[in-house]
């Protein structure tokens, strides 16, 4: 379970974007994006949100973006979303390491 102050990242479809915020569309879940970077959103349908989780428990919750990649026009959620649980299933070591992960984002930027 998550909570408010974690750092998460989330990959889904935007499907609105408001002065302030957007809204992210994930295994048929929305999250509320605080902050967006729209400037990255311009030519995509699809990107993946680096941040802080603010509010894990409201309806819709929300991430406050720190970074954002774009995925293009065309990504197909569903696949992903196998390469996710697969990742943390019995071929997890197939996968990259947290500790490498958190080692690579920290060097980004």
């Amino acid at each position: 379970s998550q909570s408010a102050g974690d750092r998460v990242r989330v990959v889904g479809k935007i499907v609105k974007i408001e002065e302030g915020e957007a809204i992210l569309e994930s295994d048929n879940k929305q999250v509320k994006i605080l902050k967006p970077n729209v400037a990255n959103y311009s030519n995509t349908r699809f990107v993946e949100i680096f941040g802080e989780l603010k509010d894990p428990t409201a309806e819709i919750p929300s991430i406050e973006e720190e970074k954002s990649i774009s995925f293009g026009e065309k990504f197909n959620l569903g696949h992903f979303n196998k390469m996710v649980e697969l990742s943390k299933g019995p071929f997890n070591s197939l996968f990259v390491s947290s500790s490498v992960e958190s080692n690579a984002m920290e060097t980004e930027g």
